[in-house]
């Protein structure tokens, strides 16, 4: 199985889904981030930040 295929193929039933598959990567890894910002989305980053960089895209409705 090659790394693509890690992302492609479907969790097995018995194995409780992607929640639980997506969890056991984290724990095997021990992926645990903690980011010095959480701007991740632009529900969290802050306005000004959002509006300037939708501006920056051109996106309508940010004149």
């Amino acid at each position: 199985m090659g790394f693509s295929s890690l992302w492609t193929r479907p969790a097995p039933a018995e194995d409780g889904g992607m929640p639980q598959t997506a969890q056991t990567v984290q724990l095997l890894t021990e992926y645990d981030p903690q980011p010095p910002y959480d701007a991740g989305s632009p529900e969290k980053a802050p306005a000004g930040l959002v509006a300037k960089w939708r501006a920056e895209a051109g996106l309508p409705g940010t004149a």
